[in-house]
């Protein structure tokens, strides 16, 4: 679901122990998504 959320640039509620580092990971996607990154390679 989240996938399917960020897919469609929709706000995603992140929920559970791994909110945080998720929620970090997710802005980190965003500020960097025009540059080539370990995470989207």
């Amino acid at each position: 679901m989240v996938t399917a959320s960020f897919a469609r640039r929709e706000p995603i509620q992140v929920t559970g122990p791994f909110a945080d580092e998720a929620t970090k990971i997710i802005n980190s996607m965003k500020m960097n998504k025009a540059k080539p990154t370990a995470l989207s390679a």
